[in-house]
């Protein structure tokens, strides 16, 4: 029964891959996305601090206040300079990739809405880096290659193959 109470409690977060200060990211039925720095204090303790909110939905077309039901950050370290990349997931199926850092977010893509799911996004997961191109090519500031896969309350799931043009 425990167990079931940390994978609920897992659901609507995602922390950035290897980079301090590390990034939390959390979504909610009011719409907005929160950024988090994991941060540690002088005397060694450890505390989360807010340092931006967004609603995805409303910057997308989405109606204002659709609830951000999955995040994912995508599993590379700074693929954008200074910025990480999260993938948002909404109750009305909508799923966009915003560019997080310092300066709060901006929008990198919308998916297409005859591409998204038909109900509530449940689940955003991105394959893992494998050590081939994709790793190569980000480190010569070409474009990335990234794999993003959603699964959706319609029962359906979707893979997106994403270039990422790096600025």
């Amino acid at each position: 029964e425990d167990e079931d109470e940390d994978e609920d409690e897992d659901e609507g977060r995602s922390q950035s891959p290897r980079r301090p200060p590390f990034l939390l990211a959390s979504g909610a039925r009011d719409g907005a996305v929160k950024l988090w720095r994991v941060v540690e204090d002088d005397d060694g303790e450890v505390r989360l601090e807010e340092y931006c909110r967004f609603e995805p939905a409303s910057a997308v077309g989405g109606r204002k206040g659709e609830a951000v039901t999955a995040v994912a950050f995508a599993p590379v370290a700074a693929p954008l300079g200074e910025e990480a990349i999260l993938a948002v997931g909404t109750d009305g199926g909508r799923i966009s990739l915003w560019a997080v850092g310092a300066a709060c977010a901006r929008i990198l893509l919308v998916a297409p809405s005859h591409l998204c799911h038909g109900d509530s996004v449940k689940k955003l997961a991105w394959r893992p880096e494998s050590g081939s191109s994709e790793k190569a090519d980000a480190g010569k500031g070409k474009a990335l290659r990234l794999t993003l896969a959603s699964c959706g309350m319609d029962h359906g799931v979707r893979i997106f193959g994403l270039t990422i043009n790096k600025t």
